[in-house]
């Protein structure tokens, strides 16, 4: 029986010796840029600054910079590289478009190409990553069940091959299915947005780019759920839970909470049902546009209204999305429904890397309202207990 679940994030790779922070991303973006742009038959942009210097850039550094100044990124952009695709001024690249319709048309472009080249570069740069078969001096054994944030085959290769779940996809995949990206803007984009034309229309691209952009965390819990009951796996029977090198990111946030509150006595399940509201009203519709235009256009503040408004549409969306996905999976429902009973709080065990890191993670516990934790400065002495020899 699986009573212990191990979740693996980007830093225990580079605690193997992986190159794959965000910021050998970035080095791997610059020295690639050219080569991806000619396999998408896209061209840089020339750009000469008031000292009359000449850059070449391309779209990404357009609608993710200063379309007004463009520039390489900065490190902050790299750093925070998932959090940052969020980071769009909208009132920015709307007034540097321009609203006519062919403007509207170059804006479109010049935000498709920039999305096109960020995900081949990823999906390429991953695949350089490559782990050698060795002892690591740990093993996983046969009651752990691994979920891997990871897209590389470490756990398997060094860890004693425990059976593991790829959340966001893993180097063999097609580039088109390795999920990356924030998780802020997972409701659909306003469709109505785009008939009003004009700036609107620019809106709407918006909205459309930083929907595609979001990592859909919430579909991506309900396939972890269909493949954990597949394997006969009970996040309520689970004793342990051990983090190794995972930065607890806001983008992450959500799949946490869901295993907190699965693993918890008083844990609520995350399952919502339809609503009873009128979701496409025309009241209900007009706070959604002033949701975008607010959120997205003018940078004002969002009223609670707004907000309620895109919580109950996006509510309606997930509750049919997960219909359809269980009702592909119906000889897994049993299990499903399984989930959430437990008799006792798992207790965690943490590795953190920098005091910054730990700070963040106990702000996040609370938040998840989960006390039953250890925090480890270090992720050897968090899996000790793992390590083989090791005498309890």
């Amino acid at each position: 029986m699986y009573d212990t679940l191990i979740i693996i994030g980007n830093g225990f790779d580079v605690w193997q010796g992986l190159k794959t922070s965000y910021s050998q991303f970035q080095k791997y973006y610059l020295s690639h840029r050219d080569e991806i742009l000619k396999k998408l038959k896209l061209k840089k942009h020339k750009i000469v600054d008031p000292d009359g210097e000449t850059q070449y850039l391309s779209d990404v550094e357009i609608v993710y910079g200063d379309p007004f100044a463009p520039e390489e990124l900065t490190e902050d952009f790299w750093n925070t590289f998932e959090s940052s695709l969020n980071d769009v001024d909208g009132e920015r690249l709307n007034a540097f478009y321009g609203k006519t319709n062919k403007q509207l048309y170059r804006m479109q472009n010049s935000v498709e190409n920039a999305q096109k080249i960020l995900r081949m570069a990823f999906s390429e740069w991953i695949k350089t990553i490559q782990t050698e078969k060795r002892d690591s001096g740990y093993i996983f054994g046969d009651n752990c069940y691994c979920i891997n944030f990871n897209y590389t085959d470490t756990v398997k290769k060094c860890f004693g091959a425990p059976k593991e779940y790829h959340i966001h996809g893993q180097q063999s995949d097609e580039e088109e299915t390795i999920i990356f990206g924030h998780a802020d803007h997972p409701q659909r984009p306003v469709e109505a947005l785009a008939q009003f034309g004009g700036r609107f229309l620019g809106l709407y691209i918006l909205e459309c780019m930083l929907y595609e952009t979001d990592k859909g965390v919430y579909d991506n819990i309900q396939l972890m759920r269909i493949e954990l009951a597949s394997e006969g796996i009970c996040l309520d029977k689970i004793r342990d839970i051990y983090v190794l090198g995972h930065s607890f990111g806001p983008a992450d946030f959500e799949y946490f909470q869901y295993i907190a509150d699965e693993t918890s006595v008083n844990g609520t399940q995350k399952r919502t049902e339809e609503e009873e509201s009128p979701v496409d009203s025309l009241e209900e519709l007009h706070l959604r546009i002033q949701y975008a235009i607010h959120k997205y256009g003018e940078q004002s503040p969002v009223s609670d209204e707004e907000k309620a408004a895109v919580a109950r549409r996006l509510s309606y969306e997930r509750s049919c999305d997960e219909r359809e996905i269980l009702r592909e999976f119906c000889p897994y429902l049993p299990e499903l429904k399984r989930i959430g009973k437990c008799v006792s709080d798992a207790r965690w065990h943490i590795s953190y890397y920098s005091e910054k890191d730990k700070n963040r993670i106990q702000q996040v516990m609370r938040e998840i309202g989960c006390t039953n934790y250890e925090l480890f400065g270090n992720i050897d002495e968090c899996i000790r207990k793992f390590k083989v020899g090791y005498a309890t």
